[in-house]
């Protein structure tokens, strides 16, 4: 039997959470089996290191081809991280900002993307978006999908929606919900957002889970403490995300003054936090954490292709995101891994965690979040053996619900059913 062609199409510039669930999927045994699996991106050189990094990892030989594709977000990241001066920023970016503007990407794009296709002749497209609207690429590569008749497109979309901002966005919406087999989102609330604030048909919108692949650590904890200079009983925070505002660092930070400045000597002596990223937000954040004097506490480890590593070395793993988020794969992770949870309660973290069962939720309202983090991570602290129960219940939650196995199979009859054409079956998901 003949292997039908998936062609999956994701567009990033940096190698994170939902870039990372299309290399889960490349390595997935059950996928592999039944399809030929090709990833297309757009490249960019830190994706490409992690991308790499994660199949010689796993050794996995797939097939991944880059696209020369033009957009402004991997330039305007760039100089949003630069220490230029604010106005000066503003200047730079604004030419190409018009340039956009005026439709010479998007024309260059369609161009590149249908020569592309014409190429591969994939009998599936499985475009993966950050979120929605997301990448503007997603949505052209839809459009050529079209145009030369390729109807079995699935449309992954990984954040919760944004609402339309013009007439246009709304008619846009309607070529591509018109388009496209059907969307996948890991959470309900995804699904949700996609049906009211972009009126897409929601028979059309499945409910797959994420999900992570078990990785063997290289570097343990003792390892890990004993380079820092910690002693064995640290009590260690960890968080592994991209340090933006959206990833609520901030409120982690005044929730960790708030305990030094409380009346908790202990937790105090043997706190410490690992922020484990880049972004936009590292100078801000590291300048809050100067002007604050709280150095000996936390510790920012940049971008690290281990980052697993220091998953397993916590304690206790901590999400405090504020927006933006849908089923984040470093919080699967970390419950793949039997850790206890302190996360934000919102979309797919809504259905992952059980308060109290196998992790906290907390507010991720701006006014009582950082009292809420304040009080978890005393609570943690106090309370060793509730601690390990949590853990425990962690990693059972993953294995019911957001093993590679389920994610396989679900996938996999999505595939089908969309080359065989007609709706999604009610019942199959």
């Amino acid at each position: 039997m003949v292997k039908k062609n998936v062609l999956i199409f994701t567009d990033c510039y940096i190698y994170g959470g939902s870039e990372r669930l299309m290399t889960f999927l490349l390595s997935n045994q059950l996928l592999n089996e039944q399809f030929d699996l090709t990833l297309a991106f757009r490249s960019h050189k830190s994706y490409v290191e992690g991308l790499n990094s994660d199949l010689r990892k796993w050794g996995v030989e797939a097939k991944t081809l880059p696209v020369t594709l033009l957009s402004n977000t991997a330039l305007f990241h760039r100089i949003s991280c630069s220490g230029l001066h604010p106005l000066i920023k503003k200047g730079i970016k604004i030419p190409f900002y018009l340039v956009e503007r005026l439709g010479i990407y998007f024309v260059f794009n369609i161009f590149v993307i249908l020569g592309f296709l014409l190429k591969k002749r994939p009998d599936i497209v499985h475009v993966n978006n950050g979120g929605y609207p997301g990448a503007r690429s997603c949505n052209q590569f839809v459009l050529c999908c079209h145009i030369l008749k390729i109807r079995s497109i699935v449309y992954q979309v990984n954040n919760i929606a944004y609402p339309p901002g013009s007439i246009f966005s709304r008619w846009y919406d309607k070529l591509i919900g018109k388009y496209v087999y059907s969307f996948i989102t890991a959470s309900s609330q995804a699904r949700l957002a996609l049906i009211s604030q972009r009126s897409f048909d929601a028979t059309k919108i499945v409910q797959i889970p994420n999900t992570v692949k078990l990785e063997a650590t290289m570097v343990g904890r003792a390892e890990i403490l004993a380079e820092s200079g910690w002693p064995e009983d640290t009590f260690l925070l960890v968080q592994v995300a991209f340090l933006t505002a959206r990833k609520g660092q901030i409120y982690l930070l005044r929730a960790l003054k708030e305990i030094r400045d409380s009346q908790h000597p202990v937790l105090t002596q043997q706190l410490r936090v690992l922020l484990v990223g880049n972004g936009e937000d590292e100078g801000l954040l590291k300048a809050y954490v100067a002007d604050n004097h709280l150095q000996d506490y936390v510790f920012f480890t940049g971008y690290r292709a281990n980052s697993v590593d220091f998953i397993q070395a916590c304690d206790v793993f901590i999400l405090p995101s504020v927006a933006n988020e849908d089923m984040p794969l470093a919080l699967l992770a970390a419950m793949n891994m039997g850790k206890p949870l302190i996360s934000t309660g919102f979309a797919g973290i809504l259905e992952a965690i059980k308060n109290g069962e196998n992790g906290i939720l907390i507010s991720n309202a701006p006014d009582e979040i950082t009292a809420q983090l304040k009080s978890a991570i005393i609570q943690m602290f106090e309370s060793p053996d509730k601690r390990a129960v949590l853990g425990v219940e962690a990693r059972r939650t993953f294995n019911e619900k957001y093993s590679e196995a389920a994610y396989g199979k679900a996938l996999s009859r999505l595939y089908d059913m969309s080359l065989q054409g007609g709706g999604i079956a009610k019942n199959a998901y």
